[in-house]
C-alpha cells in the first residue's frame, strides 16, 4: 500500500495552477497568469519527484491544472493577437480608403473650380488697366497665370477630354508662364506699394497681350 502523499508541494501547485487557469482568459492579465501556471507546473513536477513512491492525487490535479492554464494562455493570446491584427488591417484599409476618397474629392473639386467656374472676366481688360502700383501689377500677373490654368481645364471639361492627352504641351507652357511670373515677383515685390508712375499703360498692355497669347495657346492645344 502506497504511503500518504506529501501535500505541501501539490497544494502549492494546485493554487498556482488554479490562479493561472482562472486568469488565462483575460487579455494582458494572462501574461501574469502564464507565470503562475509555469510556477504551478514546476511545483507539480517537483511534487512528482517527492511523491515518486507515494500517492499523487493532488500532484496530478495541480500539474494538469497548471498545464491547462499554460495551454489556454497560449491559445487565447494567439487569438487576441489575430483579432488585433485584423482590426488594425481594417482600420488601415478604412483610413486609406477615406484618404483616397478625400483626395479624389479634392481633385474633383479642384477641377470643377478651375473649369466649371471659369470666369474670363476675372482678368478683363478693365481689371488689368486699373493697376496703379507694382503690387497691383503682380496681382494682375497672377490672375493671368490662373486664367491660363482655368481656361485649360475649362476646355478639357467642355470637350470631355482627358488631361493625359494634352498634359505635355500644357506643362511646358505653364512652366514658362510660372518662370516669367517668378522673375516679375522677384523684381517688383519689394516695390509693391510704390506707384507705377506713368508705366501703367505699358505694363497693362503687356499683361493683356500675355493673357491673349496664353488663351490662344490653349485654343491651339485643343484645335479650336
Amino acid at each position: 500500500m502506497k504511503k500518504e502523499e506529501r501535500k505541501v508541494l501539490p497544494i502549492l501547485a494546485l493554487v498556482f495552477g488554479g490562479i493561472g487557469l482562472a486568469l488565462s482568459w483575460i487579455p494582458f492579465i494572462n501574461n501574469l497568469a502564464f507565470l503562475f501556471a509555469i510556477v504551478g507546473l514546476i511545483l507539480g513536477i517537483v511534487a512528482f519527484i517527492v511523491n515518486l513512491k507515494k500517492k499523487k492525487i493532488l500532484t496530478i490535479i495541480g500539474t494538469i491544472i497548471s498545464l491547462a492554464g499554460i495551454v489556454i494562455v497560449l491559445v487565447s493570446q494567439s487569438a487576441y493577437s489575430d483579432a488585433v491584427d485584423k482590426v488594425s488591417k481594417d482600420v488601415s484599409t478604412t483610413t486609406t480608403s477615406t484618404k483616397t476618397k478625400k483626395s479624389s474629392d479634392s481633385d474633383t473639386a479642384s477641377k470643377s473650380t478651375n473649369s466649371l467656374n471659369y470666369d474670363p472676366n476675372l482678368v478683363s481688360d478693365e481689371k488689368i488697366k486699373s493697376i496703379k502700383t507694382y503690387g497691383d501689377y503682380l496681382d494682375a500677373y497672377k490672375l493671368v497665370v490662373d486664367d491660363y490654368i482655368g481656361y485649360y481645364n475649362y476646355k478639357l471639361e467642355q470637350l470631355n477630354l482627358t488631361d493625359s492627352d494634352y498634359k505635355e504641351e500644357y506643362k511646358k507652357t505653364k512652366a514658362e508662364l510660372d518662370t516669367e511670373y517668378k522673375k516679375a515677383k522677384e523684381e517688383y515685390a519689394s516695390m509693391k506699394n510704390m506707384p507705377l508712375s506713368g508705366s501703367e499703360e505699358i505694363l497693362a498692355q503687356a499683361l493683356i497681350q500675355a493673357r491673349d497669347t496664353y488663351r490662344q495657346a490653349v485654343d491651339t492645344i485643343f484645335g479650336s
